[in-house]
């Protein structure tokens, strides 16, 4: 079993959320992006998603929709 395995789920904030939407729609993280889309897809499945103002939700599943 490797560490990735079973380490804890990572846990997101409003911001953090709202941070990861901006990189990814402004390109800052260009080299990243694909990283930043699995963060979005992880946070957009995990139990915290709901917990994230509608807005935010709304726009994350758009980008991961966008991504298919």
């Amino acid at each position: 079993m490797s560490v990735s395995e079973v380490a804890p789920p990572k846990t997101y904030s409003a911001a953090a959320a709202g941070a990861l939407v901006a990189y990814y729609t402004t390109g800052a993280l260009v080299s990243r992006r694909p990283t930043v889309l699995g963060r979005l897809r992880a946070l957009r499945d995990s139990d915290q998603f709901e917990q994230l103002p509608d807005d935010l939700q709304q726009r994350i599943r758009e980008i991961v929709a966008d991504e298919g």
